[in-house]
């Protein structure tokens, strides 16, 4: 088994290209020849779009799960010794499954999302002067694995138009994907389109290979 880690900045990378490669399924005519940059994350030079891409999913939440995941498929002899660490100190739960290889998960209570917060910071980034401005500008926020509740929440947050008298200048178009739905905010409503599971899978497994050159099986066995 290939012990090896992806980066952080595979990781991102990986979000964007999943992102560009929903956004064109989605939206053909205006994101087919989208291409990934660099603040924002996403462009379409031809129409002048940008689109920054983030998550939504708490900090510690999301430390949690790369803790879970990076013990998740390993045997005992496999494990690091923070993966040890993590398990002592009670972080992440591990049991064995088929094989011996261990399925690890974690308890986490409260909050696991707040789209409200990363939906304010990139409003800032938006604003910046090192960040590059287009004719439409957009936000994509991923926000797996998020409740109900924390999804409409953020969803009324950003159709409150809060900072609509601040002259600063705001995002045209906000994209919510969860594992059922892309939702989409524009112009103070809210629309959304379905997307199969099947249909994300395919579109995460063709993401991984582009960005990681292999797929995830070749990559972690």
């Amino acid at each position: 088994m290939n012990n090896k880690k992806p980066t952080s900045l595979e990781i991102h990378k990986f979000e964007e290209e999943r992102a560009r490669r929903i956004l064109a399924y989605c939206f053909p005519s205006k994101y087919r020849e989208a291409e990934l940059s660099e603040s924002p994350d996403i462009i379409v030079p031809k129409l002048s779009i940008g689109v920054e891409v983030t998550k939504s999913m708490l900090p510690h939440v999301m430390q949690n799960l790369e803790r879970a995941s990076s013990i998740t498929g390993k045997r005992k002899e496999d494990l690091s010794e923070v993966n040890k660490k993590n398990i002592q100190k009670g972080l992440v739960q591990a049991r064995e499954i088929q094989d011996g290889r261990y399925l690890a998960s974690f308890t986490e209570w409260g909050a696991t999302h707040s789209i409200e917060n990363i939906y304010s910071r990139k409003t800032e980034k938006l604003n910046a002067p090192h960040f590059q401005k287009f004719d439409t500008n957009n936000l994509f926020i991923c926000a797996w694995l998020i409740d109900q509740d924390e999804l409409e929440g953020g969803i009324e947050y950003i159709l409150s138009n809060p900072y609509q008298y601040t002259g600063l200048l705001c995002n045209d178009i906000v994209y919510i994907i969860t594992e059922q739905k892309l939702f989409y905010i524009q112009d103070d409503s809210i629309h959304s389109i379905d997307i199969s599971s099947e249909t994300l899978n395919k579109i995460g497994h063709e993401s991984f290979f582009e960005i990681m050159g292999m797929t995830r099986e070749e990559y972690y066995y």
